[in-house]
């Protein structure tokens, strides 16, 4: 797997001050969300912003501060929250180094899951963590430590559900820990997308002979394996398109109470679902062709997501289920593939007014975490 990071900024502070909106944001560490008077600015920090999640409270996101170093493994990956109404004031940081931010982050009860890398060496070995979503008091707690590598994370009722490269097999770990996962399906090809839906893990498996994905599904409880949901999808690989800076582009899944969606990420993409009852004669696309739309979520009849323009670069737009012709941009300028959250008054993301060096990475990143009304 090929992990993506920031290129390392220096340990002292860096007095640079860059323009963010109408405020100036400091460029150290450790991050600093500034407050903002835009309305529908959160706040501005100085990180890369991405993989968003939000709850009933708090918003949470990763940020790329530092880049990867093969010597001491660390990602320069932060993982943060704030309360939604006060997040200026309210930030808190998790991890600030060493989150694997490709695997993705998950909330529970009133915990926050994920992934601490403790090397980048031949033996890949991480930890699954935890700490109450207000803050860590003292270390993370340990779900499971051993040499393996996992690559995406899925939460479901009681467990967190994750792939594992080294058995390629989907195993299911109980919040409250385990000496060991257990194995609850049949073996997985690096697969672009995990997600618990229901009583069925969900994935996207890429094909090894072309560039097609297979939707597959299988119980949680272990009692089936993998059958196939939908075949010969059109979905870019995280590996196959490259960006310094920004995180793998995995396609991610999404959920009503009848059907499942995702996103054909390709220059003539679209938008696709099928019956949780069964794909029969194939995908429904839901749109004419989308330039490379990622990060999608659905709400009621409404779907929201990211897609590429060639002249406002990586835009937020929605569009009316079933028949989804995408609105004018809400923004653009987002900061990484996968920068879109919602709840049930505001659709959340993040810009940037940054660009990517001649060098291929970001030099002084820099945020504004925003919210839209729906």
């Amino acid at each position: 797997m090929i992990r993506r990071s920031l290129q390392a900024l220096t340990g002292l502070a860096i007095a640079l001050m860059i323009s963010c909106g109408n405020r100036a944001v400091e460029l150290s560490t450790p991050p600093r969300l500034e407050p903002s008077t835009e309305p529908t600015t959160i706040g501005s920090i100085n990180e890369h912003v991405g993989w968003l999640t939000v709850d009933e409270q708090r918003l949470y996101w990763t940020g790329g501060f530092a880049g990867y170093n093969d010597r001491t493994g660390e990602t320069g990956i932060a993982l943060h929250s704030c309360e939604k109404e006060r997040c200026a004031e309210s930030l808190v940081t998790y991890d600030a180094s060493r989150v694997d931010a490709s695997v993705g982050f998950g909330v529970h009860e009133g915990a926050i899951y994920w992934t601490m890398n403790l090397s980048f060496d031949a033996s890949h070995r991480l930890k699954v963590v935890s700490c109450a979503v207000t803050g860590c008091e003292g270390p993370p707690r340990v779900l499971y430590a051993d040499i393996f590598n996992t690559i995406l994370l899925g939460y479901g009722p009681d467990a967190v559900y994750l792939y594992d490269s080294v058995s390629q097999a989907i195993e299911r770990m109980p919040y409250s820990g385990a000496a060991q996962p257990q194995p609850v399906a049949g073996t997985v090809n690096y697969p672009q997308s995990l997600a618990v839906h229901g009583d069925y893990i969900y994935v996207l498996e890429p094909s090894s002979t072309d560039r097609t994905a297979t939707l597959r599904r299988a119980r949680i409880d272990g009692s089936t394996g993998f059958e196939t949901v939908a075949e010969r999808l059109k979905i870019i690989g995280s590996t196959d398109v490259y960006e310094a800076g920004r995180s793998p582009i995995y396609t991610n899944l999404a959920f009503d109470a009848a059907y499942v969606y995702w996103t054909s990420n390709t220059l003539t993409g679209s938008i696709q679902r099928c019956p949780l009852t069964g794909c029969v004669g194939g995908p429904e696309s839901l749109s004419a062709a989308i330039r490379a739309p990622t990060g999608l979520r659905v709400d009621d009849e409404k779907a929201y997501f990211q897609y590429y323009d060639l002249t406002l670069g990586n835009a937020l737009t929605s569009c009316s289920l079933p028949h989804c012709e995408p609105s004018v941009p809400i923004t653009n300028g987002l900061d990484d593939w996968n920068v879109v959250a919602i709840d049930d008054r505001y659709i959340y993301t993040a810009t940037t007014d940054q660009t990517i060096s001649a060098e291929l990475r970001w030099d002084f990143p820099s945020a504004h975490v925003r919210r839209f009304p729906k």
